[in-house]
């Protein structure tokens, strides 16, 4: 099967709307560990978070970066298509579609331009994978993420999260520039690249540039994984 993911009318959802998605991910997993523990009550798909917790910026600006943020990941679409089988060994195609949430609303007083309470609702594709499951598969991430100021940065922990884990991963300049949906050129990323390499203070990971067979290569290590 493979995943596809594309845009609406709002345009693509940012790596910065994603916060949101992590946020509301993270509550879902704390309160279904809660409710599986014998603590709470079982979750639904709606998620409340905290007006703080969730603005960015100050003052008016505030309610229109949150609603392009909630429209783009309302709009930005998950397709997923994969092939199971029977219990009478016929093969079947599943496809489904969601967007990254299924919907929202922001109450504002409109005399003061302040946001007052957000609510913002799961989408079954999300809600399922770590309600039904016995042990869901969520890529969990550490508490200084979220204050990564580029998206850059947050690109490669995400990647290294995934794919290093509790130990470390190679990928050459090119692919993780293709693989990063960068709206620059190669050039410019490769430079951004660099200058996070040279910082090296992702949360958890060390990065390090090597020279490959294609190119240059960046190495994504655990900062707790021993040397031989």
């Amino acid at each position: 099967g493979f995943v596809e993911v594309s845009s609406g009318p709002a345009g693509m959802a940012t790596i910065w709307d994603y916060d949101i998605v992590i946020m509301a991910v993270s509550h879902l997993t704390k309160a279904m560990n809660g409710y599986r523990s014998g603590q709470g009550v079982k979750p639904g798909r709606l998620f409340r978070p905290s007006v703080s917790s969730i603005l960015r910026g100050d003052g008016g600006r505030q309610y229109e970066e949150l609603e392009g943020a909630l429209d783009r990941l309302k709009t930005t679409t998950v397709k997923i298509k994969r092939t199971m089988k029977e219990r009478n060994g016929r093969r079947l195609l599943d496809i489904s579609a969601e967007g990254l949430i299924s919907s929202y609303r922001i109450l504002q007083r409109t005399d003061e331009r302040r946001v007052v309470a957000i609510e913002i609702e799961l989408p079954n594709l999300l809600y399922n994978e770590i309600v039904q499951r016995e042990t869901p598969a969520v890529l969990t991430v550490h508490s200084d993420y979220l204050r990564l100021q580029s998206g850059i940065a947050r690109f490669v922990y995400r990647l290294a999260r995934l794919r290093a884990g509790k130990n470390d991963c190679t990928w050459t300049f090119r692919k993780l520039y293709e693989r990063s949906g960068s709206q620059g050129d190669f050039k410019k990323f490769t430079f951004r690249l660099r200058k996070l390499i040279k910082d090296d203070d992702l949360p958890e990971y060390s990065l390090a540039e090597v020279a490959g067979e294609t190119g240059p290569m960046l190495i994504m290590k655990n900062r707790k994984t021993t040397v031989g």
